[in-house]
């Protein structure tokens, strides 16, 4: 029995399903892609393009005897994808602890870490504070970095360091006094 002049698993195997994942993957691409526009606006143009160009995918393919090879070659693609995306995984995880080895920042603690990020942002905002003119952007950098010395100062007396060894600490001071 032939539906359109195809048999069945012909009709399901090298027509239908290819044709299903090209659309899916046309459609997937120009959405993201946004080449005809956001999707709201787009999603008709979308849906028409992806069905003409996997149609006539499809039927070419078919046509041509390369349909055949579709499913062999979507299931090589998805197990080598699968692969690849495994080993980059394991590479950015093995690359990311490799450099927190290397940098020490695997063997700080959690206070010690976030007194790090606090003495840099200390530090930024205080070299913008230095270099602003607008006086209502400076008190409110002021006072940004007054609330961060107070947290900073508890961290280091918890740590055991001391603030006084950074150079933007010992000039806040000194403005603080000139006030």
């Amino acid at each position: 029995m032939d539906i359109f002049g195809f048999a069945p698993n012909e009709l399901i195997f090298y027509i239908f399903l290819p044709f299903l994942f090209f659309y899916l993957l046309i459609y997937a691409l120009l959405r993201k892609t946004e080449i005809l526009g956001k999707p709201k606006e787009a999603n008709t143009l979308n849906v028409f393009l992806a069905l003409v160009i996997s149609t006539l995918g499809t039927f070419s393919l078919y046509y041509l005897g390369l349909s055949y090879w579709l499913p062999f070659l979507a299931g090589f693609i998805a197990v080598s994808g699968f692969i690849i995306l495994y080993f980059y995984g394991i590479y950015g995880r093995v690359k990311e602890r490799t450099t927190s080895y290397a940098s020490g920042d695997f063997f700080k603690t959690e206070d010690e870490k976030k007194f790090g990020a606090g003495v840099k942002n200390c530090e930024g905002d205080w070299e913008r504070f230095k270099k602003e003119k607008n006086p209502e952007i400076k008190k409110q950098l002021l006072g940004r970095l007054n609330s961060e010395v107070a947290e900073l100062d508890q961290l280091a007396k918890k740590l055991g360091k001391s603030l006084y060894d950074y150079e933007w600490y010992k000039e806040i001071a000194e403005y603080g006094e000139k006030e």
